[in-house]
């Protein structure tokens, strides 16, 4: 293995040691909301005068880019991504050789084509691993991680076997992302739905399958906003405590957000309406995140949601011709949401989020209160 990989410890350590590296997957952004949003505002400046940036840790930005363009080919690039307690990374590969240092909490390495947890070896904060191309390779967290990534772009991250998302997406080893609404039967929980285990009690707000490495993980996200990962076998669902007065707003919402930089991004809303209150998750082929104090209330909607990169706002006023809003995050960025009413619309509900990009479904997965 020592020919394939080199990981090297702080030299305070005294130590050098050769394991296998694995690099999150940007499905854990919003873990995160996938906007291409940079680490600090850039300031206009010449192009002649070159610019020293220092970016603490503590301001970890959307899309987790430090600096440079991981999309760009040839071009240098640093990143850091951020993995829940518990996080599993099923086995994958990159097309370029990428460095990787800890910065906060410890990793766990493996190398292959299936993930066995007897082959993950420890990295704690400050040690280096070189992953070469095209080397399979797995890991995971026990509790919150960062590491930093840094290469040469473009940095993608290709799954060994099809991945599947919960909320209808698929990530194949051609390295293609499309829309499957028959994923979710491969799920036993549902996003939206409340479950607990011996870690808390939470919604779900994302959840990943690996077939060929016998892997169904969910994420969830608890009341305190704090996220983890869990095995299905360990989630039990909690029954509703209280009756709900399902509004017209309950339901799944789908649609698109505009204003993004590395352009439009398709998602859903799954909303529980009780009265005022509105419960949910925001979901998007990159993952999810849990409503904070959302309400709609004389026709005004607003829907907050705290992320580990900012507090994102949507709101949005009904009117006849549907609502109209837009998206804001606390540290100054802003879009518009778009979307058009969807051919399969029910009948019976008229209502169009045409800036929030939502339209409803007429399938009985859809049309239905999450329950």
């Amino acid at each position: 293995m020592g020919d394939l990989l080199n990981v090297v410890a702080p030299k305070s350590r005294g130590m050098a040691m050769q394991r296998s590296h694995v690099c999150a997957s940007v499905l854990l952004a919003l873990a995160s909301i996938a906007a291409a949003v940079g680490q600090t505002p850039k300031e206009p400046q010449a192009r002649s005068v070159p610019r020293h940036m220092i970016v603490p840790l503590s301001e970890m930005s959307v899309d987790g880019v430090v600096s440079g363009n991981p999309n760009t080919p040839g071009a240098p690039f640093v990143i850091r991504i951020q993995n829940d307690t518990n996080f599993i990374v099923p086995p994958h590969w990159h097309p370029q050789d990428e460095h990787i240092v800890v910065v906060k909490g410890t990793w766990y390495l493996g190398m292959g084509d299936r993930f066995d947890r007897s082959a993950l070896r420890e990295m704690n904060v400050g040690d280096y691993a070189l992953v070469p191309k095209e080397m399979r390779h797995f890991g995971g967290s026990k509790t919150e991680t960062v590491i930093q990534v840094h290469g040469i772009g473009p940095f993608k991250v290709i799954p060994d076997d099809s991945w599947e998302m919960l909320g209808g997406w698929r990530h194949t080893p051609d390295d293609s992302v499309a829309s499957d609404p028959r994923v979710d039967s491969l799920f036993k929980f549902k996003l939206a739905e409340r479950v607990e285990s011996k870690q808390g009690e939470g919604l779900i707000i994302d959840a990943l399958r690996s077939a060929k490495s016998n892997i169904i993980q969910y994420n969830v996200q608890r009341d305190d906003g704090e996220r983890f990962f869990e095995a299905e076998e360990e989630l039990a669902a909690v029954p509703q405590d209280r009756a709900f007065d399902h509004g017209p707003l309950t339901g799944v919402w789908q649609g698109m957000m505009h204003g993004m930089p590395d352009g439009d991004l398709q998602f859903k809303f799954y909303v529980q309406q009780n009265k005022d209150e509105l419960i949910g998750i925001f979901s998007s082929f990159d993952g999810g995140a849990a409503f904070n104090l959302s309400t709609f209330k004389d026709d005004t909607l607003e829907i907050h949601i705290k992320t580990p990169v900012g507090n994102f706002l949507f709101n949005g006023k009904r009117g006849t011709e549907g609502i109209l809003g837009e998206w804001s995050i606390d540290r100054g960025f802003r879009g518009r949401c778009g979307g058009q009413v969807d051919s399969r619309m029910s009948n019976d509900v008229k209502a169009r989020f045409d800036v929030l990009g939502s339209s409803w479904q007429e399938t009985s997965r859809f049309s239905r209160p999450i329950e």
